[in-house]
């Protein structure tokens, strides 16, 4: 991998947007929301936009070498419009030395090309060939090798929605996530509790008006949570209430606090409960405890979603395995540093 940063990389800002995914009409729903991070890919760039998940290794796109009409597909790269696209191959050592968290072994095609099947606890999929190009940071600069799967057979549990976008940048400790390759120990994000926009930062939140960040310690388990650690959640509220649609504003309901060794979260009472957009039921809206019953993922897990990681600060420290809390405001950090919608 070759990138114009230095060896103590600059911190860089992405825009979030978030996007949230309709349900289903039926009583018993998931609702989900997604945070989606834009840049370019490919010689000359092409336009992706990637779901930020952060138990996944590997980040991939949607690919496909043909256009339609000849006109560039938004939700699509397409590797042979590309020069600087460099498929791998499956005697490599990053096929062959690189891979060994992935829960399904690669394997070589039949142009002996490292061939990558990736699974999801929605059961969603996704299958394809690790290859390499480079990716643009806007002005922060470029980086050229990175690798990634082009995938060019997907399945989605929510197939309308997740074509809306190109595919899932990897956020893990694994060496073949996007952070890992791109040299930085350290990432944040913050999430507006006010509007559809938050913020990713690669590298050091050293600012003087940031909260000071209290810090919780990853802790090493014995065995694995989940069978397969590459998982996107896509949410199981199975506690709703039906409210009438004239009614913008409930009793007031007390915080919660989520406390952890060295560390708390709190979550506001107007965020206990979430009005689930587009979702009606006869003259009614319908209103979800925003705590899911994980028995409904198949997984003994706790899992602290967006609803409650909104306008806190949240840092991963990946070099000395911690997390950093502070409650922020964050459509006004976007403020401070300068990104706009």
């Amino acid at each position: 991998i070759r990138s114009c940063f230095s060896s103590s990389p600059t911190p860089f800002i992405f825009p979030l947007k978030t996007q949230i995914l309709r349900s289903p009409s039926k009583l018993q729903f998931q609702h989900n929301v997604s945070l989606i991070v834009s840049l370019t890919v490919g010689t000359p760039p092409q336009n992706v936009s990637m779901v930020l998940d952060t138990g996944s290794e590997l980040s991939w796109v949607h690919c496909n070498q043909t256009t339609r009409n000849n006109q560039p597909d938004p939700t699509i790269f397409n590797p042979n419009q590309s020069t600087s696209y460099k498929p791998i191959p499956c005697f490599s050592p990053t096929c062959v030395n690189k891979t060994q968290d992935f829960p399904i072994p690669p394997s070589c095609d039949s142009d002996n090309l490292c061939h990558a099947t990736l699974s999801y606890a929605d059961a969603s999929s996704s299958d394809g060939n690790l290859a390499s190009d480079t990716f643009h940071l806007g002005s922060s600069g470029n980086i050229s090798g990175l690798v990634f799967g082009c995938m060019d057979s997907i399945f989605s549990s929510n197939a309308d929605e997740d074509s809306k976008t190109t595919g899932l940048m990897g956020m893990n400790r694994g060496s073949l996530s996007f952070v890992s390759q791109m040299g930085f120990p350290k990432f944040s994000y913050c999430i507006s509790g006010s509007d559809l926009s938050g913020l990713l930062l690669l590298g050091d939140s050293n600012v003087t008006w940031l909260t000071p960040l209290n810090y919780t310690p990853l802790v090493q388990i014995s065995r694995p949570v989940l069978e397969d650690p590459n998982f996107v959640f896509q949410g199981a509220m199975d506690l709703c209430y039906r409210v009438p649609l004239g009614k913008t504003r409930l009793p007031n309901l007390p915080s919660v606090s989520l406390v952890f060794t060295g560390a708390e979260m709190v979550v506001p009472g107007d965020r206990v409960l979430y009005r689930v957009p587009g979702e009606t039921r006869g003259n009614d809206s319908v209103w979800c405890l925003s705590f899911g019953n994980s028995d409904l993922l198949g997984v003994e897990a706790y899992v602290i979603g967006h609803h409650h990681q909104q306008n806190v600060w949240m840092e991963f420290d990946l070099e000395k395995s911690r997390i950093g809390l502070a409650h922020v405001r964050c459509d006004l950090a976007r403020q401070r540093f300068g990104v706009g919608l």
